[in-house]
């Protein structure tokens, strides 16, 4: 599949995430509701009230939720990514010194 023009990008994640098998490493709370072939790899959390339809693909160490909607063929591949309603990436502390 060649890739052209930034349109042709959604067309190979399409092809990328439908041609993936089940996957489920992670944690998925009571009250989410999946549809079709979902990918979820290690470490990450799927909250309460979520909807995956699939196919869908999330990452190592995501959190998706709560009462958030992946639509078909969402891939969340970014390690530490939030996606949902109320959730904020955790602040990393750093220690400087003077």
């Amino acid at each position: 599949m060649g890739i052209s023009y930034p349109w042709d990008l959604l067309e190979a994640n399409e092809w990328a995430v439908g041609s993936e098998r089940p996957l489920s490493k992670g944690t998925v709370e009571k009250g989410v509701h999946v549809k079709g072939l979902a990918v979820l790899e290690e470490g990450s959390v799927v909250k309460a009230g979520s909807y995956l339809e699939g196919p869908v693909h999330v990452g190592k160490r995501c959190q998706i939720g709560p009462n958030a909607y992946l639509r078909p063929c969402s891939s969340l591949l970014c390690r530490g990514q939030y996606s949902g309603r109320g959730m904020l990436p955790r602040r990393r502390h750093h220690n400087r010194q003077s």
